[in-house]
């Protein structure tokens, strides 16, 4: 997919631009681009539904615009205590990527080592289609966040 063709698809669904004017480089932890792809400055949406806030970033090459990583996240909109609902929507999430990319390669869940520090969940599906869905966490403080990241090489 062109990164014109995702960009209208979030404008269309009324999702705000939020693009940086300077580059964000993605780490090769979340996509390796085993090919050297020169990544240009991403396209960035989000937007609030309920308890989150869930933002778009679509990382395309250079030279043919097309989309090579797309990088959701989910937030923690503020005064919401979320740590279930958190939990819930990485199950789901979990759950479609088994359900559609079969059984992970990789899986290291973290939380329950950690009763006051931050921790990383973390699960990857490796094939066609590569997905890694990550979550950050803390118990003491409250803090969540999501992020899962597709892509195809």
């Amino acid at each position: 997919m062109t990164v014109d063709k995702a960009v209208k698809r979030d404008i269309d669904n009324k999702y705000k631009d939020v693009s940086p004017d300077h580059l964000i480089s993605i780490g090769e932890s979340i996509y390796p681009n085993a090919k050297g792809f020169d990544l240009a400055t991403p396209k960035t949406f989000e937007t609030t539904n309920g308890i989150f806030k869930f933002t778009t970033d679509y990382y395309f090459s250079h030279g043919d615009s097309l989309v090579k990583v797309t990088l959701y996240q989910w937030d923690k909109v503020k005064s919401v205590d979320g740590k279930k609902k958190f939990q819930k929507k990485f199950n789901q999430l979990r759950k479609s990527l088994t359900d559609n990319l079969g059984e992970p390669k990789e899986t290291n869940i973290e939380q329950k080592n950690f009763n006051d520090e931050t921790f990383r969940d973390g699960i990857k599906w490796t094939g066609k289609v590569n997905a890694y869905l990550f979550m950050f966490g803390n118990d003491r403080t409250q803090y969540r966040q999501i992020r899962l990241a597709i892509y195809g090489e």
